[in-house]
């Protein structure tokens, strides 16, 4: 039988030799191999003709009536419109904007003991503790809590990690009972800035629920004509998708 003559004995089947086998092109499968040697090259030829990747035929519809569960890919996330889609550059910028911004939230961090931020605590520190009562409370009124007040540095820093896990939760839930709003846009950067990675997966679960709720916000057509909103709904979806890499999730 006649492998041809085209072979490179260095290197074969884009595998290179393990063991020294001596060479040879013609062999006759009707005669046993007379040595270990001889044995072994023959393997190496009929390995060098099988292909490195086998796909089987097989006729899927027979097993269509099988299937029990059917799945989506699709992560309700809607794309931008284009006369609402930012810039990628403009993207690039925000991004680069929040990470400036979290490395200097995580250098304050590192003074919570300085006199001056424990004087601004105790200012603040009514806004505080109704900050963390709000959640006992009828959903209108949170919103309403959210709606009169803003974001301040000092509160934000003493909430707990899993407040703002929470606090991310219940966004989630006022954009789906009031739909979304500038102040509401501005607590959840605020939010965001001050979330310490890593990050668990129910985080990031609540990430995607807030990016997906903004998109569907997002595609309303009230909102074509108040550019302020509809930058901050680019704003969220671009930080969680691009900062925190929920890049299906995206604006390409």
């Amino acid at each position: 039988m006649d492998f041809g003559d085209d072979e490179s004995d260095g290197d074969e089947g884009g595998m290179a030799p393990v063991l020294p086998v001596a060479s040879f092109k013609k062999f006759d499968p009707c005669v046993p191999p007379g040595s270990g040697m001889d044995y072994l090259r023959r393997v190496q030829l009929e390995a060098s003709r099988c292909p490195d990747v086998v796909i089987a035929t097989i006729d899927q519809n027979k097993f269509k009536t099988l299937q029990t569960a059917q799945f989506d890919d699709n992560n309700g996330f809607i794309a931008c419109p284009e006369h609402l889609k930012p810039p990628i550059e403009w993207q690039t910028h925000q991004v680069a904007e929040f990470s400036n911004l979290r490395f200097k939230i995580s250098n304050i961090r590192k003074k919570l003991d300085c006199e001056e931020i424990q004087n601004r605590f105790v200012q603040n520190s009514s806004l505080f503790e109704e900050l963390l009562k709000i959640k006992g409370r009828h959903i209108d009124q949170q919103v309403t809590f959210f709606e009169t007040h803003e974001p301040v540095l000092s509160v934000m820093l003493r909430l707990s990690q899993h407040d703002i896990y929470k606090m991310l939760i219940d966004h989630f839930k006022y954009i789906q009972h009031a739909h979304y709003s500038y102040k509401r846009g501005l607590w959840i950067y605020a939010l965001l800035v001050c979330l310490q990675k890593p990050l668990q997966s129910e985080v990031y679960s609540a990430l995607r629920d807030i990016s997906r709720s903004v998109s569907i916000q997002r595609s309303s057509e009230s909102l074509i004509l108040d550019s302020e909103i509809v930058n901050s709904l680019n704003l969220i979806i671009c930080i969680i998708g691009r900062y925190f890499n929920q890049l299906d999730m995206i604006d390409q």
